[in-house]
């Protein structure tokens, strides 16, 4: 936290203050996150219904 000159007001940092430097970071924090959901979504309909023996597991 800082103080302005003008009669000592606190200047609070804002929490969502993204900087240039930090995009590279969210960015992959983003693509881990759509990757999980993707995953999610892919193994409820299709691997708990086409994936029955471990034969199966091969044809994927």
């Amino acid at each position: 936290m800082r103080y302005t000159s003008k009669q000592n007001e606190l200047i609070e940092p804002s929490l969502f203050a993204i900087t240039i430097s930090d995009f590279p970071k969210y960015l992959g924090i983003i693509n881990a996150a759509v990757v999980g959901l993707l995953l999610a979504a892919f193994y409820q309909p299709v691997w708990t219904s086409a994936i029955l023996v471990a034969k199966d597991f091969g044809l994927l």
